[in-house]
């Protein structure tokens, strides 16, 4: 404020919620205080059982440590020998790198992909030889060594970019990799994922005893300066963490905060709605004034500024707005009440007269626009798909005949195929971007599919409720994947074989947001009988 002659500011850069404690936890905490003389039970088992029953886990399964960042560190202190190998998407959580080298790891770094992390290029630099930057990995590594790396950091959502990866990615990562190798999912921002295809982690802990989970109450829950994290793990890890836990580092306060703020969830949800619907508006505005950000799965936004990074941070503090900037990559925004986000926009829309667009990770100008204005209508579409799910059709009814096929379905074979076609056209979809060609990518298939065919009379009984949910998750995983694309991708063409070449807004239009368009169609024609 006094650099810039201010009277008033706010702050955005450390993603914290912008309300105190709920009053439960604050009466909670009132009522504890008289104890503030006598040392806290270190182990934190009342914590440790609640957080148990929370989570259907054993108590022998959670372990409570000083936030997130004090669990990092008793990671690397007992299972990090100096010059055994870390790795991590990057940018990512900026304490990595610190505990990295405090150990004198060897870390090993792997480039986002279009904002979001890359396993598959990860799984490779966990199990491969760090032999410095490589154009194939996007990796890079410190000292060369050999075998296989003692732990996967994957921040899930990521810090700072907010974008998130699927569990069916994190479960193919766990294959992938050997057991030896710990992979810490850090979920710092788990509550405020909205996206119905990215399901919880906790169930792979059956399954994977080298998974551990990182979860924290500063964030969602608001208690920030009362530094409690948990840890979610197979026993004999929790078991070794707990060997290097520093004394009383979770202290009585904290505690019984997290124990009252647990036990008043739906309070603590209602926040975070509050906090993930003004997420969506902020990043929805961004792309209608001509900027792209990605898709935001935790309490912030991600401005992809590259080299305009630093200018524009200075840009919006004149205005009265702290960000947190990550030179050369980009600008975390945190995501606060709607008066502090409307003065970020508004600050936003000057400081971005001076921005070179070429500088921006994402597309700007009218195709950002028309990236949000495709998001939109796949939202209304979901509005009216799910209106249908308790609708029952008059008997006998079915849609008109289909021109090239004759087809007419009743609404089972509606909602069996709208189940089935999402994740086949989305792989589609990715297999023309992929390609990074110049030339036209074939793609496709026809009504004539056997496959196609199979799946609708397989699952046209199933109902619409369970068909409903699979779209739901289809259609989120569709809407990240458009918000990510970069400029580039949206020049590619694909080649279908009946169709011939379209772009990416008449593939769109075709197969997957008009797709889902024309079947809402023929549901309120079944309907009108």
């Amino acid at each position: 404020m006094a650099a810039h002659d201010l009277t008033a500011a706010i702050k955005l850069a450390s993603n914290e919620l912008p309300w105190g404690p709920l009053p439960s936890v604050l009466d909670a905490m009132g009522a504890a205080s008289s104890s503030a003389n006598v040392y806290a039970d270190h182990r934190a088992v009342a914590l440790r059982d609640d957080l148990a029953a929370a989570t259907g886990l054993t108590p022998e399964q959670v372990g409570v440590g000083c936030g997130t960042v004090g669990l990092l560190q008793q990671l690397f202190l007992a299972y990090v020998d100096p010059g055994e190998r870390v790795v991590f998407p990057w940018p990512s959580f900026e304490a990595y790198p610190v505990y990295a080298a405090t150990v004198a790891a060897d870390a090993v770094t792997v480039r986002l992909r279009r904002q979001t992390a890359d396993l598959e290029a990860v799984a490779r630099a966990a199990t491969d030889r760090g032999t410095g930057t490589s154009g194939t990995s996007g990796t890079s590594g410190t000292s060369g060594t050999s075998g296989t790396a003692k732990l996967i950091l994957l921040a899930n959502p990521n810090n700072p970019t907010g974008t998130a990866v699927s569990l069916a990615a994190v479960e193919r990562l766990l294959d992938t990799v050997p057991q030896t190798c710990l992979v810490v999912l850090d979920e710092a921002y788990r509550e405020f994922v909205t996206r119905p295809d990215l399901a919880d982690s906790i169930p792979l802990l059956a399954s994977h005893p080298n998974l551990v989970i990182l979860r924290t109450f500063s964030k969602a829950h608001g208690l920030a300066a009362l530094r409690v994290g948990y840890v979610l793990a197979h026993p004999e890890v929790v078991a070794t963490l707990d060997k290097v836990l520093v004394p009383f580092a979770v202290g009585g306060l904290g505690q019984v905060a997290a124990r009252a703020s647990l036990a008043d969830p739906g309070a603590m949800a209602a926040r975070v709605h509050d906090v993930t619907e003004e997420r969506a508006r902020v990043a929805a505005e961004l792309r209608r004034l001509g900027w792209s950000v990605p898709d935001a799965q935790a309490n912030f936004v991600w401005l992809p500024a590259g080299g305009a990074t630093a200018a524009l941070a200075v840009d919006l503090e004149r205005a009265g707005v702290v960000t947190r900037p990550f030179p050369g990559s980009g600008l975390r925004v945190t995501i606060g009440e709607t008066s502090s986000n409307d003065r970020f926009l508004e600050a936003f829309a000057t400081a971005a007269k001076a921005l070179d667009p070429d500088a921006w990770g994402l597309p700007t100008g009218e195709v950002a626009r028309r990236v949000q204005a495709e998001l939109d209508h796949l939202d209304a579409t979901m509005g009216r798909l799910a209106s249908h799910a308790t609708v029952t059709p008059p008997p006998g009814a079915r849609t008109a005949a289909d021109p090239p096929t004759g087809e007419r379905w009743d609404a089972g074979q509606v909602w069996a195929h709208l189940g089935e076609f999402g994740p086949y056209w989305l792989a589609e979809l990715r297999r023309i971007v992929d390609a990074r060609s110049d030339l036209p990518v074939a793609f496709g298939r026809t009504k004539a599919d056997a496959h196609r065919i199979a799946e609708i009379e397989a699952h046209r009984h199933d109902g619409a409720d369970p068909r409903l949910g699979l779209v739901r998750r289809h259609v989120s995983a569709l809407g990240a994947d458009l918000a990510e694309l970069d400029a580039e991708d949206w020049t590619r063409i694909g080649r279908h074989e009946t169709l011939g070449d379209m772009d990416l807004w008449t593939f769109l239009r075709h197969f997957a947001t008009g797709h889902y368009a024309e079947h809402a169609d023929q549901l309120d024609e079944l309907a009108r009988g």
